[in-house]
């Protein structure tokens, strides 16, 4: 039986802080090898490991940089935000180590307009590995 896993609530006017001296928000992290698993960290969720050797697919909308879906064998992840197309490319490789959706409560907003930064991540099990009912909508905007 799988039991729900239930994520704390902070209390409300409770500030949480990124490590020492507020790091800044960092959307991935590209190492220079290759990973066994892409750590997924939603901000509302629980975070996920999967592993890249059940990574099917990769589907970008075009230049845009605005969404990424990934296609596992037991899992569809949707990510959405702006610039990601250096993130797409780091999972390609299996260099990417994490995504991470951006939390104002932990960080500050960032500054530099190019840098990627993810608004929303999405992860639905599918298959036995469901545990909700619904599959997120897949729909990669192109505009």
């Amino acid at each position: 039986m799988v039991e729900k896993i239930i994520i704390p609530t902070p209390k409300k006017n409770t500030k949480i802080v990124s490590g020492p001296g507020r790091a800044p928000y960092t959307a991935f992290n590209r190492l220079n090898r290759a990973q066994y698993s892409l750590k997924a960290r939603p901000k509302d969720a629980i975070w996920t490991r999967l592993n890249y050797s059940s990574l099917l697919r990769i589907e970008e909308d075009q230049f845009y940089g605005k969404s990424i879906a990934l296609y596992f064998t037991f899992a569809v992840v949707l990510i959405r935000g702006r610039n990601l197309q250096t993130i797409a490319d780091a999972i390609d490789v299996h260099q990417c180590e994490y995504v991470q959706e951006f939390d104002a409560e932990r960080w500050p907003e960032p500054s530099d307009e190019k840098s990627p930064v993810i608004t929303e991540l999405m992860v639905e099990m599918i298959g036995s590995h469901r545990i909700s009912s619904s599959l997120p909508s897949v729909n990669l905007s192109f505009s």
